[in-house]
């Protein structure tokens, strides 16, 4: 006995035939940027900068240092710099960057056991809120994309499902890396001599 070929007939009995062939036909008349919607190359919003779940570029501010404490929901606290230009949060608004200089503290929700990791080695979201130098506290979820603290023993990768808050306390100045501007700085105020 021979194989029979496969075909798609639609024929009056056949109801198993009519289930396949709508969606066969609903795939070979959807437009191909129709996946695009799902995230196209980079998966769940994914992409260079990271995950991306609201339109729109990231901004470019330059990271800052800052001296913070850090403080967990088991009362523990640590204090270190943490470097980060800003701090993301989806609010009633849509995903709002709010800039590090701007920033006085982060406060954690209790409890986050519903802490929701957006990709691969990326962000997780947090339910929170960021309290400004001046204005009123912002809350939503938090976008925290690799928080690490570094202290006099080493470097602290933050869990933001054990924190209760993060304060910014003061801004640290980078040190100079190289000799190189120390010496043009003390020829150029020789020659003014």
């Amino acid at each position: 006995m021979e194989p029979r070929p496969l075909s798609l007939h639609l024929t009056r009995g056949s109801s198993m035939s009519r289930f396949l062939a709508i969606p066969a036909l609903a795939l070979i008349l959807l437009p191909s940027t129709t996946f695009a919607q799902f995230g196209g190359m980079g998966g769940m919003g994914g992409g260079r900068g990271g995950p991306r779940m609201l339109g729109g570029p990231e901004p470019s501010w330059p990271a800052q240092r800052w001296l913070v404490k850090v403080e967990t929901l088991a009362g523990k606290s640590v204090s270190g710099t943490l470097t980060l230009a800003g701090v993301p949060i989806d609010c009633d608004l849509g995903r709002y960057y709010i800039k590090a200089e701007n920033v006085k503290s982060v406060r954690f929700t209790m409890p986050n056991e519903h802490a929701m990791v957006m990709g691969p080695g990326a962000a997780i979201q947090v339910q929170g809120a960021v309290a400004p130098r001046e204005g009123e506290e912002i809350d939503g979820s938090l976008v925290i994309n690799n928080w690490t603290v570094e202290t006099d023993l080493g470097q602290l990768a933050l869990y933001p499902s054990k924190l209760k808050s993060v304060t910014f306390l003061k801004k640290v100045e980078s040190p100079r890396t190289t000799a190189e501007p120390v010496k043009a700085e003390v020829k150029e105020q020789a020659e003014k001599k």
